[in-house]
């Protein structure tokens, strides 16, 4: 299971792709990625957000992809209840 910020991530990750939110993330976890370790654990995601990505607050959204929560205080679907 990946570390709290990653499975945050993933989590934001899944909801704008999941709305063709166009994204970039920095901070660094992007930079670990990339090779460059720093001694905090984050992410900075740049969204490009438009009315019509709104639609997404009026109905739950399909269930994750990659087995993460669908909620920062849930729990992951494959865990045991």
């Amino acid at each position: 299971m990946p570390s709290e910020p990653i499975a945050a991530t993933l989590l934001v990750i899944d909801a704008l792709e999941r709305l063709g939110v166009p994204y970039l993330i920095g901070g660094s976890l992007a930079s670990a990625v990339h090779g460059v370790a720093r001694a905090t654990l984050d992410a900075d995601v740049v969204t490009d957000l438009q009315p019509e990505h709104a639609a997404f607050s009026t109905s739950p959204p399909p269930a994750p992809q990659r087995g993460v929560p669908r909620s920062p205080f849930g729990t992951s679907p494959d865990s045991p209840d």
